[in-house]
This record gives C-alpha cells, sequence and structure tokens, in this order.
C-alpha cells in the first residue's frame, strides 16, 4: 500500500517474528534532494520505510519502522540465512484495556488509522490515528453505531472508508451503511454518510486500490465488479467478471 511518498503494511493478527522483504524499483523516490544547509551542494536521496502494525506484546499493539534501503540483495541467497529480526525499539506501542479491541488498521497519507471493530465492548470507542511524520497521536471521532458489526475499512484519497451491514431487525431487514472520515477544515475530523455501494456489502468478495490513488475495485459474487471514485464520490460497474482474488489485494509496480 503506498501513500504519499512512503509504503506501509497494516496488517492485525501476524505475530512477531522474522522479515523478509524483496526491494522493488518503484521504491525509488526517482529524485534528489538539495541540502538546505548553507554552502553545501551535496544531494541526498529521500529514504523510502515500510511502517509495520503487529499483536507481538500481551498489551496492544507495536509500530516498526523498517528502512527499505536494505532490502537489496543476491535474488539466489537463501532467504531464511539472510533474514534479520525487526528494529528495536517500535516507533510505537499502542496499549488498549481491552485486548484485540482496535484490531483494524489502514493507511491514510502519513498516518496509520486504528478502528475497533467490537459491538460487545464500548461501541463508542475513538478512531486512533498515528502520524508517522511528526510522531504524534490523535484521537478522532468514534466508530459509528452502524459500523460496529466488522465493517471493512480502507483508504482512498486522504480519506478513510467504512462500509457495513446492520444485523437484522424485528422486521428481518437490514441496512447497508457507507461512509468517510475526513478532515473537517477546523484541525479536526468527522463521520459523513457518501453514496452507498450498488450492491450487497456482504456479497464483498475482494477489494484493491487503484494506482491513482482515488479510485478502488470492489468485486461481488454474483454481481460482478465496481470502482468507486473518491473525488467524485460515484461508483461505477464494470462488468460481471470478478477480480482474481479474495480479501485485499495490493498494487505492487
Amino acid at each position: 500500500m503506498e501513500a504519499r511518498g512512503q509504503q506501509w503494511s497494516a496488517n492485525a493478527g501476524t505475530r512477531r517474528g522474522r522479515i523478509n522483504v524483496k526491494r522493488h524499483k518503484s521504491d525509488d523516490d526517482g529524485g534528489e534532494l538539495e541540502s538546505r544547509r548553507p554552502h553545501s551542494r551535496r544531494h541526498r536521496q529521500r529514504r523510502r520505510h515500510l511502517y509495520i502494525v503487529l499483536d507481538d506484546w500481551s498489551k496492544g499493539y507495536s509500530i516498526y519502522k523498517v528502512d527499505v534501503d536494505g532490502f537489496d540483495g543476491d535474488p539466489d541467497a537463501d532467504l531464511d540465512d539472510e533474514a534479520v529480526r525487526l528494529p528495536e525499539p517500535p516507533v510505537f506501542r499502542l496499549e488498549t484495556a481491552d485486548y484485540g479491541r482496535f484490531g483494524c488498521f489502514a493507511a491514510v497519507g502519513s498516518r496509520i488509522f486504528a478502528t475497533h471493530y467490537s459491538e460487545e465492548t464500548n461501541a463508542r470507542a475513538p478512531v486512533l490515528m498515528f502520524d508517522t511524520v511528526t510522531g504524534g497521536l490523535t484521537v478522532g471521532p468514534g466508530i459509528l453505531a452502524e459500523l460496529c458489526n466488522l465493517a471493512e475499512i480502507f483508504p482512498a484519497g486522504d480519506k478513510m472508508y467504512a462500509m457495513n451491514r446492520s444485523k437484522m431487525d424485528v422486521r428481518g431487514e437490514s441496512r447497508k451503511y457507507f461512509e468517510e472520515l475526513a478532515a473537517d477544515g477546523e484541525g479536526g475530523w468527522a463521520w459523513n454518510s457518501v453514496r452507498s455501494p450498488p450492491f450487497d456489502v456482504e456479497l464483498t468478495r475482494c477489494h484493491a486500490a487503484h494506482p491513482d490513488g482515488r479510485t478502488v475495485f470492489f468485486s461481488a459474487h454474483g454481481k460482478g465488479t465496481y470502482s468507486f471514485d473518491a473525488e467524485t464520490g460515484e461508483w461505477t460497474r464494470h462488468g460481471e467478471w470478478m477480480l482474481p482474488f479474495d480479501g485485499q489485494a495490493y498494487y505492487d509496480g
């Protein structure tokens, strides 16, 4: 997942261990920045990092910062022999009173969003936002009650989206919700309702972000493939075909 010059990985549910990642040409910034120090003509290449979220301790989650400049190596080398442990200490630890509550993560710009998914424990828990540039933690608005039934979250543009279907009511009916979390222009963040997807969200098989940063594709069982444009808020149907994977996929160009 790539956002504003940084490549991210936010996978809750993975225990800490060793990491093997092969660097690709796309990891290069493509340019050099001139130093602003007086009388200095040196050029330096902008460094790229991978941020990894793990549930590797008993009280919560850890965020590690990995320098991808060290990913180059012999393609014929034994990966097990060259494996290294994640750098200590982590750049941030998120402690939760109810372990496992903040189990959904998404990268939006320079921020890593953490949201809870349990309807049984404090449905109004806030969205937490860790900024990898400033190292600061922002407490966002509470999760909407409509999104507490294992909502699917994903980034698009500089916003975070969540879609969900409510539980059945006494009449055996349920509603689908599609919400947007975006900056409110006053230094805070706010939820807004956006146009619901033209398919049952429970039928969603997979989704993937387009490299343009604003478009996300979804495939739904028996319905086909659609895309959502975060700038226009419009949905487009592309056909009855399905994307060839399950769950979330990432563009790797």
